[in-house]
């Protein structure tokens, strides 16, 4: 796709093949956007397969567009159901294309409902962003 030479077109093109609450979220991703390196994310699923992980429910807590799930090793991809959260919405269409069998929840982490041990493995690199604090609703903070 052609924007133009200016800055002003890209953002203007944007504005015409998004809804409004994809380009917001697009805009709030640019402080937020990181995409793990493959070398890392398949360093983490080898720790997993070290620990004994061949397979269950996996929670991945800020999916991205998969790339998590893109170097899941096969042997434990077919063994296992996976929920995938994803704040961004355009990005979480993307995901859900890319991975069609994996369940998933457009929204802040902070807003899945899971039940206590209905996760068998939880993998992710959130993103640390400054101002930036989930909370989790389910969690009683003992104020001293």
């Amino acid at each position: 796709m052609y924007f133009g030479n200016s800055a002003q077109s890209k953002v203007d093109e944007l504005r015409e093949v998004l809804t409004d609450e994809e380009f917001e979220d697009a805009v709030s991703s640019l402080a937020s956007g990181y995409f793990t390196p493959p070398h890392i994310v398949e360093g983490m699923w080898e720790v997993l397969r070290h620990l004994g992980f061949k397979g269950g429910r996996v929670f991945e807590g800020s999916a991205g567009v998969g790339g998590m799930l893109t170097l899941m090793p096969s042997d434990m991809l077919k063994n296992s159901s996976i929920r995938a959260v994803e704040k961004d919405s355009l990005t979480a269409k993307i995901l859900k294309a890319l991975h069609p069998d994996a369940d998933v929840f457009s929204g802040g982490i902070e807003d899945v409902n899971a039940a206590p041990s209905s996760v068998d493995v939880a993998i992710t690199n959130v993103p640390f962003v400054s101002g930036v604090r989930p909370v989790d609703k389910g969690i009683q903070i003992l104020r001293v």
